[in-house]
């Protein structure tokens, strides 16, 4: 089944993911919690941020190079860059929430292309090797498929270490290994029971990642005219170079 997956273009899986329901294969502590607040969403009992937080206390409490190990060592087939490790629609009191956790495989000198994500919350950590990650703020749409962006942040990340975005703060990323093989664990958590009033309130984009390009030089408020890319194009312009050799403009 994974190397059926693997062979499919992007925007197919990308499509596909919701369907998906093999046993996970990954339940220690970073599953359990987050179960415990994916089930705390449909109750309405907790906000993005919060969701966030206490899952950065679990990961804080956890050995994450020790805990995912086994992943971390054993690469999926083929080319895939993204392996799944749990729920991809959490099947509770809202059909309309939408939970993933996967594991992000990048051989040294790749990237995951630049995306913004639509009505969701993510959290991602290293847990072998290590990245460049670069941040950004979505500040407004500029027409159907530019993004005004406003560069915030690059940074260098190693095991442990975290980035996260939401629907309103950071919510655009790109981040990339350097000299060695690296994998990044993947949470996120979006849909109309956790966003009632998203960012784009009268999108009818589905809560997921979207591809753009970050390389266009800020204007003189410091904001970037990313349009908007399809997963293909994406990945063939960003996904095998270094994060690096594209300059740092902000």
């Amino acid at each position: 089944m994974d190397r059926l997956l693997t062979r499919l273009p992007p925007s197919i899986r990308k499509a596909l993911r919701p369907l998906d329901f093999r046993r996970d294969p990954y339940r220690g502590p970073i599953a359990q919690s987050v179960h415990r607040l994916a089930e705390a969403v449909t109750r309405r009992r907790i906000e993005a941020d919060e969701v966030l937080d206490q899952l950065q206390e679990a990961i804080d409490r956890t050995d994450m190079a020790a805990e995912f190990a086994h992943f971390a060592c054993s690469w999926p087939p083929g080319d895939a860059v993204e392996r799944w490790l749990g729920p991809r629609r959490y099947q509770g009191r809202s059909p309309e929430l939408v939970v993933g956790l996967q594991l992000f495989y990048l051989m040294p000198h790749r990237s995951e292309p630049p995306h913004y994500h639509h009505k969701m919350a993510s959290l991602q950590c290293v847990v072998s090797g290590s990245i460049t990650c670069r941040q950004y703020d979505r500040v407004a749409r500029r027409c159907n498929d530019v993004v005004m962006i406003r560069p915030i942040s690059q940074r260098e990340l190693t095991v442990g270490e975290t980035f996260r975005m939401t629907d309103r703060k950071l919510n655009a990323h790109w981040f990339g290994s350097g000299s060695e093989p690296t994998v990044i664990l993947d949470f996120y958590i979006g849909g109309n029971a956790l966003y009632e009033t998203p960012f784009e309130p009268e999108s009818t984009r589905q809560p997921s990642r979207y591809y753009l390009d970050p390389t266009a030089r800020p204007d003189a408020s410091n904001l970037i005219a990313a349009k908007e890319l399809s997963p293909e194009e994406a990945y063939a312009r960003f996904a095998n170079r270094d994060l690096l050799s594209f300059p740092w403009l902000a």
